[in-house]
């Protein structure tokens, strides 16, 4: 689902509206019987696990109950320290009270036929717009923080493999890419060498706008489906939206700053590539043996000279 909500409004736009327009959307795939719908990064504005937001965490779960489908979303999360002891010593305190809290840019998956809810939080976060380096060392360094909605988020430390069981009753398992973690091959091999069948990858790109950051961001998720010969749906709040197969190939692209429903039937992989198995080792090896050459050359330049 690509809902193109304006990313500068989302934040103050009433939450009500938000979820209308996400949940009618997704209607438009139900005769289709699809497996799970996946909404994109943050899609629910608002701290939706916890206990104050229930009636919109409810209002999910009747509709993934009503229509024996998974949803999977990005939200915010927060999470709450009564000891600060325990507390990261980045981690927020409120104005009137001594309870500590931490918040971070997740995943969640519901499913139609269990109350539990999986979780993943970003491990990777976009420096100072999401995440000023080295918070715990340099206080001073919050002053520098985004505050548009996005800013100061914690950083995940599970690296969360999501289960999900088919309509013709296959377990499945697979990972979630959070934006900026696509850049990474290391991350998204990690998650493919430890059984991920495929990945969804959501995305907020509309802080770009129309410029060549959409079109290259979207690139990235084509190097990680051919590295490790796996699917990827892609759910990007303005665009692009599109699937990606294991050769490369991109699927049903969506035109950026549109509204639209995308639907398509994946296959899966238990495939282990080289990549996946033995990450930069072709990489690491180039460098070690070019460093290797440079030095032979420079220590007989300087013998003959």
């Amino acid at each position: 689902v690509q809902p193109n909500i304006d990313p500068w409004n989302k934040w103050q736009n009433t939450i009500e509206n938000q979820m209308d327009l996400l949940l009618k959307m997704s209607t438009e795939v139900l005769a289709f019987n699809p497996d799970v719908i996946v909404f994109p990064e943050t899609a629910v504005p608002t701290y939706i696990l916890s206990p104050k937001n229930e009636e919109y965490l409810e209002q999910l779960k009747a509709f993934v109950k009503k229509n024996k489908v998974a949803l999977f979303t990005g939200i915010p999360e927060v999470r709450y320290y009564d000891d600060s002891t325990s507390a990261p010593a980045n981690s927020k305190i409120f104005y009137d009270s001594r309870t500590r809290y931490e918040t971070f840019n997740s995943s969640m998956l519901l499913k139609p036929n269990t109350d539990s809810i999986q979780t993943y939080a970003k491990e990777i976060l976009v420096p100072f717009a999401e995440r000023v380096p080295y918070p715990d060392y340099l206080s001073f360094s919050k002053l520098f923080e985004w505050g548009t909605g996005i800013s100061g988020w914690g950083k995940g430390s599970d690296s969360t493999f999501f289960n999900l069981t088919t309509s013709n009753g296959k377990n499945v398992q697979f990972a979630n890419l959070i934006c900026f973690e696509s850049v990474f091959p290391q991350h998204a091999s990690m998650f493919a060498n430890n059984g991920a069948e495929f990945f969804t990858l959501i995305t907020n790109d509309s802080w770009w706008g129309n410029t060549s950051g959409v079109y290259q961001h979207l690139q990235y998720g084509v190097f990680r489906a051919i590295e490790n010969r796996k699917w990827i749906a892609r759910s990007a709040n303005g665009g692009i939206s599109c699937f990606i197969d294991p050769y490369g190939r991109i699927h049903n692209p969506t035109a950026f700053n549109t509204s639209q429903v995308l639907l398509k039937e994946i296959s899966l992989s238990n495939e282990q590539t080289f990549f996946s198995k033995h990450k930069d080792w072709f990489a690491l090896w180039s460098v070690i043996f070019s460093s290797i050459i440079v030095s032979m050359a420079l220590t007989k330049k300087i013998l003959f000279t």
